[in-house]
């Protein structure tokens, strides 16, 4: 059995990753939550390099906060809000990241202090990848079994 210690995130983060540029409107970041069953999307400029985080209850919280509507036409006014902002009006810039480099350890521990769930993996600045407990739990269940 491997030794869980030695491993590092960059042996297990997702590699294929799904982004959002910070001048995307949100409508296109809700359609993306829709798309796939991720809860965070980085974001990236066009060199991949990391300016934010966006979640699925940042635009909840978008949606709630904004609305003066809470009747029947609170659809409607969601759909223009989110084609009006734009992803770097509501996405967080300040962001924890980790490297490829870093253990499982360094991340299950900034899991345990932070009180995000994702987490970005940055090398050289650049974007590599992104790490969740779910990713953690899996590659741990995957090494039991072997």
């Amino acid at each position: 059995m491997k030794d869980i210690a030695e491993t590092t995130l960059g042996q297990i983060m997702l590699r294929n990753l799904v982004v959002l540029n910070p001048s995307d409107t949100l409508d296109k970041a809700v359609e993306t939550f829709r798309m796939y069953p991720f809860h965070h999307l980085p974001v990236v400029d066009d060199d991949m390099m990391l300016v934010g985080m966006i979640s699925n209850t940042d635009l909840e919280r978008e949606s709630h906060g904004r609305s003066l509507f809470k009747h029947h036409m609170k659809e409607q006014h969601d759909d223009a809000l989110f084609r009006s902002l734009m992803v770097r009006e509501v996405m967080i810039d300040a962001v924890f990241q980790l490297s490829p480099k870093h253990s499982i350890q360094d991340a299950y521990q900034a899991f345990c202090k932070g009180r995000f769930r994702a987490i970005p993996i940055v090398e050289d600045s650049m974007l590599v990848g992104i790490i969740t407990p779910l990713d953690i739990i899996r590659y741990l269940l995957e090494e039991t079994k072997t």
